[in-house]
């Protein structure tokens, strides 16, 4: 697990559930949860995450006992469902990163002693543990979390309702079903086991989780890429993205100046024609230009589906239809 740069584990209990839509455990609906939860047992010691000043500790409605903590750069934790508040703890006080707040509980609407604990930035909900670019502190960004910011810009305009009228991509980062699905089935089996297949292909339309799943293809992609050889730049995970993995390994294999349709083949060309008659060269060059702000060409007329997950998306999809 990734936490946030100098943030400090509020506690030692086992993480349970992290920030992003998940089934409800006490109202049996898919919502999204701000939070991240850490079981333990009750009077297990809390700890401030970061630095900073208590804002509040007492009451605090389904969340039982809560405290809030500021903290420089505009950013707020909180702790709920605790059982004690440390002795002296009081709104106004000065706190240490680690220092002792209170103790793990189960007050409030609880389904037993867990810390949940919640992370804003500038007043919105954040994931403490990664997974968004959010995340991502001073001396920039490493290529994944680039590309997730401008794979929505350029597929989806940042609109999570987005819908290709000639496929079925959809959401921020225009996901085809098949695609999605896979996805869901090895990132989410929470939700994919508990979930109609409309229901997780409607899932495509939630920013939060579209995004982390926009995130999860391209460190798949990373991977794919740095296992062959290949250096890492925010335009070649777009290739990843627009071409699958593969893809993207054959153009970054081949010669600057072959044509794209002698490497990937009429197929692509037929899906995108923007391609036709582009050299390698071209297109790797437009993959770049879409990550660095400066568009770029056309985008394609419909989303290829990676080549190599066109077989396993049909055991996949027959998963989930037996589950449902």
């Amino acid at each position: 697990v990734s936490l946030r740069p100098g943030m400090v584990t509020p506690t030692s209990g086992v993480l349970t559930s992290r920030f992003g839509p998940r089934m409800h455990p006490i109202q049996h609906v898919v919502k999204v949860h701000n939070g991240t939860d850490w079981a333990a047992p009750i009077g297990t010691p809390v700890v401030a995450a970061f630095a900073g000043t208590i804002l509040y500790a007492g009451n605090g409605g389904t969340y039982g006992n809560l405290v809030k903590i500021s903290h420089p750069g505009n950013l707020e934790s909180r702790y709920a469902h605790l059982s004690a508040f440390a002795d002296g703890l009081r709104a106004g006080q000065p706190i240490k990163a680690g220092q002792l707040i209170g103790y793990i509980g189960t007050t409030g609407q609880s389904t037993g002693p867990h810390l949940h604990f919640e992370l804003y930035e500038n007043g919105a909900a954040v994931d403490p543990l990664g997974g968004s670019a959010t995340v991502v502190a001073d001396g920039g960004g490493s290529a994944v979390e680039v590309l997730v910011d401008q794979i929505i810009r350029v597929e989806s305009g940042g609109n999570a309702s987005a819908k290709n009228p000639l496929s079925s991509a959809t959401g921020l980062g225009q996901f085809i079903a098949s695609t999605w699905l896979r996805m869901m089935q090895q990132y989410r089996p929470d939700l994919a086991s508990s979930m109609s297949r409309e229901a997780l292909l409607a899932l495509r339309n939630d920013p939060t989780i579209s995004k982390e799943m926009v995130t999860a293809l391209a460190r798949e992609g990373e991977s794919y890429l740095r296992a062959r050889g290949h250096q890492i730049t925010a335009g070649r995970l777009y290739l990843c993205h627009f071409l699958g993995a593969e893809g993207a390994n054959m153009v970054l294999s081949a010669q600057d100046t072959q044509l794209v349709v002698d490497v990937m083949g009429q197929g692509v060309i037929n899906a995108n024609p923007f391609l036709a008659g582009k050299t390698i060269a071209n297109v790797k060059d437009w993959a770049e230009s879409k990550m660095s702000h400066k568009g770029g060409g056309s985008l394609p007329t419909a989303p290829i589906i990676p080549l190599e997950v066109q077989a396993y998306a049909k055991v996949i999809d027959t998963l989930v239809k037996s589950q449902i």
